[in-house]
Parts: C-alpha cells; structure tokens; sequence
C-alpha cells in the first residue's frame, strides 16, 4: 500500500465547502472531504485547524502497449521456454523478464497481469493479427527491484509508471535495457528517492526520441553508466538535477546519433570519477557547454568525445584535470573543432594522452598551460591526422621521461612549429614515424639528447634536420 500524507485545513462550514469543491470541480479537495467525513465526522472538525490524515493509495501498476504483427496465443506459463518452431507464441518473457532476480514476479501472490483487459487466470490468451496488444501488471506487493524489468522486450512500445509505487526499488539496472520499439515512457509521479543504480536503464532504446527526467529524485544514484548508450534516435533529453552522489557516467550518452543539443548546466558532477566514452559517438553534437562540470574527483577521460564528427564549440574551462590518468583518445575523430582552449588542464597524474586529438582533421590551434605530470608516460599519436595543425607548445615544468613518442605528430602536413621543453628520453623510448609526413616543419624546440634518439629515426626519411635548435 502507498501511503499519501495530507494535510487539509477547512474554514467555517464544512457543507458550505463541499459546495464550493462542487462549484469549482476541485476533486481532489472533495476527495478529501469526503474522507474526512467517513473517517472522522463533520463534528470533530474543528474550524481552522489541520486535519493530518492518511489516504491509502491501491493501486500499483503498470500500463504498457505492445506492438503485434502476426496471430499469436499469449502463454503465460512459469518457466516457458520457446522452441525454434514457436513463432506463434508469445510467453511471457516477450512481456516481462521472470529470470534471474525477477523470477519471483510470476508468483500469483504478487503480480496480476491483464492484456486487453482481460484478467489472465488460464495460461493461454488469443489475439487477433495486427491487434496492439494492451498489458497491465498489477502489483499486490512493492518490488524492491526493477533491474532487468523489461530487459530485451523489444516488441514493447509505450509504458506508463505513473501508476507505479516504487517507493523502495533501489535498484533499476537495465530496466528497459534493448527495448529496440520503445517510444515513449511516463515517468511522472515515479518515485525514485531510494534508488541507487540507474546502469544501462534505456541502452539500445533505439527507437526513444525524446525523456524527461527532470522530475525524478536522484540524489542517491551512484551510477549512470551507459543509461542511454546506444539510444540511435534520441533527440531530447532533461535531465534531473539532483546527482549530488553520482559516481560514474561512463558510456552515458555515447551512440547517441540524433541528439543535437544537450543541457548539462544543473548536472552536479562533483563526485564522479569515470567519464570514459561519455559522449563518444554523439555525431549531431554541434556545441558543448560543460563550464559548470566539477571534475576534481575524475580519473580517466579516455574516449570522452571521440568521434563527435559535428562538435564545432566545446567549453571546459572549468575542467580540473590533476587527478586524470587517462585521456587517450579524449578528442578523436572530432573532424569539425577547430580551436580548443586547455589551458585549465592541470596533467599532474596524466599517464595517457595516446590519440588524444588524433584525426581532428580542422584542429588549428590547442592552447596549453602546462604539462606538469612526472609520470606521463605514452604519447604516441597524439596529434596524428591533424591536417591544418601550426603549432604545438607542450611545456613541461618538470622533467619528464615519455617511453612512447612514435607517430606523435604523423600526417600533421601544416605543422610548422614544435615546442616540446622539459623532455628527456627513456633509455627505450619509441619514436618511430613520430614526424612522418611534416612536410611543412620549420623548427622544433628539443632537449639535445632527445634530438639526438629522433635523429636516428629519421635518417632514412627525413631531409631537414638543420631545424632542430
């Protein structure tokens, strides 16, 4: 039972009130009343106070549509699994996921299922083709989880929670996880303060254009992973504003194919730590403006825009960046950036920029503070690919021992200046084919001894050495 508390104060003459809510159709006021006087009594109301009461709320369900081409017979039967030759069935698992955690939902104490409105009792039920089939669940006990709820329902095609009491799942981990027909879902009124994972809870929803979240309280959701991964058609998305507590975002919009605008400006990122591949994919991004993101907690950026095709504008001037690892990868493929203002990175634990901006075939200028990570590590192809590329800066405060260099700057055909102070070679570092295809290099500033390791690399290839000082 979902219990609703509320507080009601009347004025003066009861009856006169009850006229009025007629007068005016406020039902929910008369609902109340009328409550009130069945309970309490019109002689203990006592005018100008209020009255706290109870109202018991029944219902407990959820409302789905689904979509059917073909005559099919409906069995719902525990454990029913189709063979090769029953193309015309539908078991409840095309409804419902019963494994795993969720097997104890086909427990009769628990769960009423209607398709078409007709209460299921048998184990068989007839549709008509091309007959869209309406199911409602109705639940005799509050699930604790909806994790795998609709799992890989893929003939599911609308669903409403509105009616749905989830006042204590804490957990909704792939909850519509490749619900490849799904397109719109009613998450008003769904009550989600307990909930804790929210993982992959729309990932392959490839038929979903636009959710709105921004009702839902997530302030105690720790992971968003993958929660709209691979969601092909997505054009709008609002988000909740209360992510105090999240931790990992990674994979979270990535595939999003369709999605052109995004506003992050009320998302609280201050306690995550992944952002891996959180936008990778998102090939319409035309603009990013993530100046409100608190990254301080963040370790791996790896992948996180790569292959924005269309992203034109990105803001991270906020970006704090001393506790990233990993940033391989992090602008890949972003063919269409042009200028890209770093200069709030701070790289003391960056390990990994590998293919950092690696096919950003616009990429005209980067603008650098300084490099002040000790333990970088792998640089190989970090600029590579990037065709109207001038000039790169990289100044190290500290000495610094990189053991991959190679392809670091390879078919950057523009490039005319690089600055690369402060670092000293490994006895084994790679270096292969690390200025391959700079035809246009005027001069390069080196420490002597890592001038001396490139040289060797580029005697069979490269004509000018004369432009190392």
């Amino acid at each position: 039972m979902n219990n609703k508390r509320i507080n009601t104060i009347f004025y003066g003459n009861l009856l006169q009130e009850i006229i009025d809510c007629l007068l005016i159709k406020d039902y929910k006021k008369r609902a109340e009343i009328d409550y009130v006087l069945q309970k309490i009594g019109q002689e203990q109301i006592k005018i100008g106070h209020p009255i706290e009461i109870n109202i018991e709320n029944s219902v407990n369900e959820i409302n789905c549509t689904y979509y059917s081409n073909e005559k099919k017979d409906i069995y719902l039967i525990e454990n029913y699994e189709k063979n090769n030759d029953d193309s015309d069935v539908i078991s409840l698992n095309d409804f419902i996921q019963d494994k795993n955690e969720n097997k104890h939902l086909l427990d009769k104490d628990i769960i009423e299922i209607y398709v078409n409105g007709n209460k299921i009792s048998n184990n068989i039920y007839n549709i008509n083709k091309s007959e869209e089939i309406k199911v409602k669940f109705k639940f005799k006990k509050l699930l604790n989880s909806t994790s795998y709820l609709f799992k890989n329902c893929y003939c599911l095609k609308t669903i409403d929670l509105s009616s749905f009491n989830s006042k204590n799942v804490t957990s909704m981990i792939q909850m519509f996880y490749n619900c490849g027909s799904l397109e719109s879902v009613n998450l008003k009124n769904l009550d989600t303060k307990n909930v804790i994972k929210m993982r992959s809870m729309f990932m392959h929803c490839a038929s979903l254009k636009s959710i709105d979240l921004s009702k839902l309280n997530t302030e105690n959701v720790n992971s968003m992973r993958e929660m709209f991964c691979g969601c092909l058609n997505l054009k709008s998305i609002n988000l909740p504003s209360s992510t105090y507590n999240l931790q990992n975002v990674r994979h979270m919009f990535s595939g999003c194919n369709s999605l052109k605008d995004l506003d992050l400006s009320k998302f609280h990122t201050k306690n995550i730590y992944s952002m891996d591949y959180m936008f990778s994919y998102c090939k319409s991004l035309i603009s990013l403006n993530l100046s409100s993101f608190n990254t301080s907690k963040v370790e791996s950026m790896s992948s996180m825009f790569e292959c924005c095709y269309n992203l034109k504008s990105i803001n991270l001037k906020s970006f704090d960046t001393n506790y990233v690892s990993d940033m391989s990868k992090m602008f890949e493929n972003c063919m269409n950036l042009e200028y890209l203002d770093l200069s709030s990175f701070k790289n003391k634990n960056t390990k990994n920029v590998s293919y950092m901006f690696s096919g950003c075939t616009n990429l005209k200028k980067v603008t650098f503070s300084t490099f002040d990570s000790d333990s970088m590590n792998n640089m190989s192809f970090m600029f590579s690919n990037c065709l109207h590329l001038e000039e790169v800066k990289l100044n190290f405060s500290k000495s610094n021992k990189v053991s991959n260099m190679s392809g670091m700057f390879k078919h950057c055909h523009s490039l005319k200046i690089i600055s690369l102070k402060s670092i000293y070679p490994n006895f084994d570092i790679k270096t292969e084919d690390m200025l391959c295809g700079c035809f246009d290099l005027e001069k390069i500033n080196l420490d002597q001894r890592m001038i001396n390791v490139i040289i060797k690399d580029l005697k069979n290839d490269f004509k000018y050495l004369s432009i190392f000082n």
